[in-house]
């Protein structure tokens, strides 16, 4: 728990801020593509609740597994992320978002880390910037199924809260 409250004090509501756009973007962008349910599981909550797991999995691998290479890590990791991407979304763009934010997230992270500005507390950054791509990756197709399932709430239980507050 001790290691929770030694982070910078910005990072956590920034990466949530960040999460709550990725989730906006790929409904927006469906909707401009009009696409829908592109996936074979993409249109039900179950399967926003398997890609979650499945993007703990991802965080739980680059923490806690033992790696005898940092190549390793970092295709296995890859790996997994693409496939996470195959399972939930399937979308060309969403594959793009993705990558995106794996790409600009990481030189994010290099240039807060470079400046001084943010440091890693047990971790040589080669080994950090060999994995936090994959898990930008899969948490933009994690955010992104989320985004689209609150999306996809009909609007006829918008109205059940709007009659609850007129009474």
């Amino acid at each position: 728990m001790h290691q929770l409250w030694d982070t910078a004090s910005w990072l956590p509501p920034t990466c949530g801020l960040s999460a709550v756009l990725i989730g906006t973007l790929y409904p927006l962008v469906d909707n401009l593509r009009q696409e829908r349910c592109v996936g074979r599981n993409t249109c039900d909550m179950s399967s926003v609740i398997r890609c979650f797991g499945g993007f703990i999995g991802v965080n739980y691998a680059a923490s806690k597994l033992p790696w005898t290479s940092g190549m390793q890590t970092t295709i296995t990791l890859a790996m997994i992320s693409i496939v996470l991407w195959f399972w939930f979304d399937r979308t060309f763009h969403g594959f793009l978002i993705s990558l995106t934010v794996a790409l600009v997230g990481t030189m994010v992270a290099y240039i807060l880390v470079l400046n001084g500005w943010y440091s890693f507390t047990r971790a040589d950054f080669f080994g950090v910037g060999l994995w936090i791509p994959c898990i930008l990756y899969s948490s933009s197709v994690c955010f992104g199924s989320i985004g689209r399932q609150l999306e996809a709430i009909p609007p006829s239980l918008y109205s059940i809260w709007d009659g609850a507050k007129d009474e």
